[in-house]
């Protein structure tokens, strides 16, 4: 799908720039204001989704993506950077990937995993997680999955297009990856 939201970066980007515009879009998307838990760390895979090269690589051409960064989906790194300043400046709730996988580990079932997690983080209506950001070589392109779950079959996960312009940081197009 076309998008057209705006990312105004203010200053210099920065990967972590990118990532601060997102958590601010998501905390916006949310009427009630609770704020989702957010994995502290960017991360690819884990126990929210995991999607294969193939998948990552038909997305990236879907949203209409370079060469370079359809070539470079492919290649993500399985871990970024830290997210947990951005999280705790936001005032969200952070899980740090192995916690957010000892939640469902241990549970009887996936349903009784997720009441268990909601329940210990109420009032959040679930939990936000992101890939590591890859950038074209000039900059101006950029490709992120953000996956936000609420149960076994509650949430979605979508590639984000972002495109650098005189105004800022735009949400080009948006491709799902996982909807239940």
């Amino acid at each position: 799908m076309r998008g057209g939201t705006r990312l105004l970066l203010t200053g210099a980007l920065t990967i972590l720039g990118i990532y601060a515009q997102l958590l601010d879009l998501h905390r916006q998307s949310d009427p009630a204001g609770a704020h989702s838990v957010l994995v502290d760390r960017a991360q690819l895979g884990g126990p929210l989704v995991n999607l294969d090269r193939a998948t990552l690589e038909s997305a990236a051409r879907e949203t209409g993506a370079s060469s370079e960064l359809v070539e470079g989906i492919t290649r993500i790194s399985s871990s970024g950077p830290s997210l947990a300043a951005l999280g705790r400046a936001r005032g969200m709730p952070l899980i740090d990937p192995e916690e957010l996988s000892g939640h469902f580990r241990t549970a009887p079932s996936p349903q009784v995993g997720w009441n268990t997690f909601l329940q210990h983080f109420e009032p959040a209506p679930g939990v936000l997680q992101y890939s590591p950001v890859v950038r074209s070589s000039e900059g101006d392109e950029a490709l992120v999955i953000e996956t936000f779950r609420c149960g076994p079959e509650c949430g979605q996960s979508r590639m984000l297009l972002l495109q650098e312009g005189i105004e800022g940081w735009t949400v080009m197009a948006e491709v799902p990856l996982w909807v239940p």
